[in-house]
């Protein structure tokens, strides 16, 4: 064809032609890598810069901040589960966040938007909690199968409660409904 399959000129611009394999002969991509623990590492600037890794093994994929001299995981993706572990090399749900001091923050960055979890079975939702989802800034909790409110609590520490509330008695038929077990 004319082409190089792989050239290096003088002005420091260099080029495959073709798929580029690392530890195999048989690459399956631009950039294939293989090894008994296959890994990349990624460095900005001169030693003491950020340094991480991406690797994985049979089950798993890994991001790895490598610049204490230590492999510290950051992130895992498990093969066989899905499961995405953060601070965690073997996450035991969806999503499983693991730190001394472990806190998930969710953002609204726009005026007005929810700021919000939402809960689904079988693909319906069920349930929603957050701030402004229809009380303004103040928390709630919202039954989006039945499109109610079930529960604010404000800035101000009043909370609202639209329903009847029992205390050691279900299916309550007042406003309040206490029920008595000191004896």
């Amino acid at each position: 064809s004319g082409v190089p399959i792989f050239d290096v000129n003088s002005s420091g611009v260099s080029y495959f032609d073709g798929d580029v394999g690392i530890g195999t002969d048989s690459p399956t991509a631009k950039l294939s890598l293989s090894g008994s623990q296959s890994a990349l590492d990624l460095t900005r600037g001169d030693a003491g810069d950020s340094k991480w890794g991406l690797s994985s093994d049979s089950t798993a994929l890994y991001i790895a901040e490598l610049s204490t001299g230590s492999t510290d995981y950051i992130m895992t993706f498990k093969e066989t589960t899905g499961n995405v572990g953060i601070g965690v090399t073997g996450p035991l749900s969806k999503l499983h966040v693991s730190s001394a001091n472990a806190v998930v923050t969710i953002e609204a960055t726009t005026n007005g938007q929810n700021c919000s979890t939402w809960y689904k079975a079988n693909g319906n939702n069920q349930w929603e909690t957050g701030c402004n989802i229809g009380a303004g800034q103040d928390y709630e909790i919202f039954d989006r199968l039945n499109g109610a409110s079930r529960m604010v609590v404000g800035h101000n520490g009043d909370v609202t409660i639209p329903g009847n509330v029992g205390i050691g008695v279900t299916g309550p038929t007042a406003k309040l409904t206490l029920a008595d077990h000191t004896t």
